[in-house]
């Protein structure tokens, strides 16, 4: 049977502050975005261990807080369970259901459920 994992991660930022243009090398992330990438890989390591691998499609729940549009905080969550290797992408084909929730305080919080197994 899939089961879903859960883990916290440190508040995402908004869209809008993950890269930047710099002249003659297009958009670079920002250092604020390489912080919480260096933070929010710590705490997913922290909390999965062994780090879970889902090959396939998958179900993601998010509960958010703090400022800001609640489609503006979302975007780094996905890229990072790429970067990290839990997903293989955020494209369509596999993220087929994406549940985003604000409350007023606390930590964010990540559920991912594969669509099969987890490998």
């Amino acid at each position: 049977m899939t089961q879903w994992r859960s883990f916290t991660l440190p508040a995402p930022i908004s869209t809008n502050a993950l890269t930047r243009n710099v002249a003659g090398k297009g958009r670079v992330k920002t250092q604020a975005y390489k912080d919480w990438i260096a933070l929010a890989s710590l705490e997913l390591r922290r909390q999965l261990r062994p780090m879970p691998r889902c090959p396939g499609p998958f179900h993601l729940d998010i509960l958010v807080s703090g400022p800001g549009d609640i489609d503006n905080v979302v975007k780094c969550i996905p890229d990072l369970l790429k970067r990290e290797g839990v997903i293989v992408d955020d494209k369509p084909q596999y993220m087929v259901d994406l549940h985003v929730r604000y409350c007023l305080d606390g930590p964010c919080y990540v559920a991912i459920r594969p669509i099969g197994e987890w490998a």
